[in-house]
């Protein structure tokens, strides 16, 4: 039986890529910004937005030319964003993959958090993996992800959403 290593790595589209490395950990995400049909999903770090997802017609839009025109502006100064509570990295583990054989590839979820920081939503965007695969990483995502909800200007914590990516280095079954 051939052994396959399994490498999990939980990301978030364009932070590390584009933006030099940011760590997850210090980006704030914002409530969704709804802007020309478009929903923006905005993540800011010392004041400026950092990341920026785009999603219209329910597709994430990449290289959006929206997005490139809002990052480095000022975050928004209407809400306190969300922050991670834990570590991302034990969010999704070796442990909530079905026992079946899986490809190595990436699955792009869209998810919403709830006013108290919980995941409640999880959809699947972009799938390079099995189906399988895909709403196990979607369950352990609604089960573990924790955040820090957002606050409104009022003081009340609402709902927000995140676009992030998860790896998959192929199933060992």
């Amino acid at each position: 039986m051939k052994s396959i290593a399994l490498a999990i790595m939980i990301f978030t589209h364009g932070a590390g890529e584009a933006n030099g490395g940011i760590s997850e950990t210090t980006l704030g995400f914002y409530p969704p910004v709804l802007q020309a049909g478009h929903t923006l999903l905005l993540a800011g770090r010392d004041g400026t937005i950092a990341d920026c997802d785009d999603i219209a017609d329910g597709r994430l839009q990449w290289h959006s030319p929206i997005c490139r025109t809002v990052i480095g502006t000022a975050v928004p100064h209407d809400a306190t964003p969300a922050f991670v509570i834990g570590e991302e990295s034990k969010w999704v583990e070796y442990k909530d993959l079905p026992r079946i054989y899986g490809p190595a590839g990436a699955i792009t979820l869209f998810y919403g958090i709830n006013e108290h920081g919980r995941v409640d939503t999880c959809t699947v965007m972009d799938n390079q993996v099995t189906v399988e695969h895909a709403q196990a990483t979607c369950a352990a995502l609604v089960k573990r992800a924790r955040y820090r909800p957002v606050m409104n200007a009022g003081g009340q914590h609402i709902r927000s959403a995140r676009v992030q990516k998860v790896r998959w280095g192929g199933s060992p079954f």
